[in-house]
């Protein structure tokens, strides 16, 4: 019976820190905008200029792995290694 009187005020305190924390972020405006950033990771972005212009950029399609597997490509070579 006298654990009662320690769990009931921190399970308090605990719940009102809860309250206190969400309301801070929908006071800092960190809820305002739920549906673009899940849909930004879809975009591919801008390619960034290199020092060097006559080097080809990590996106170019020859530099690119095969998303479809996490080994690259694949051939006839990795199909028989396999």
């Amino acid at each position: 019976m006298n654990v009662l009187y320690l769990v009931i005020p921190l399970a308090l305190v605990i719940a009102a820190s809860a309250v206190a924390g969400f309301v801070w972020m929908v006071r800092s405006g960190q809820l305002d905008d739920l549906d673009s950033p899940p849909l930004r990771m879809l975009f591919d972005d801008t390619p960034v200029a290199s020092k060097n212009a006559s080097s080809k950029t990590i996106s170019s399609p020859s530099k690119r792995r095969d998303r479809s597997s996490p080994h690259g490509p694949r051939d006839e070579t990795n199909a028989r290694q396999r």
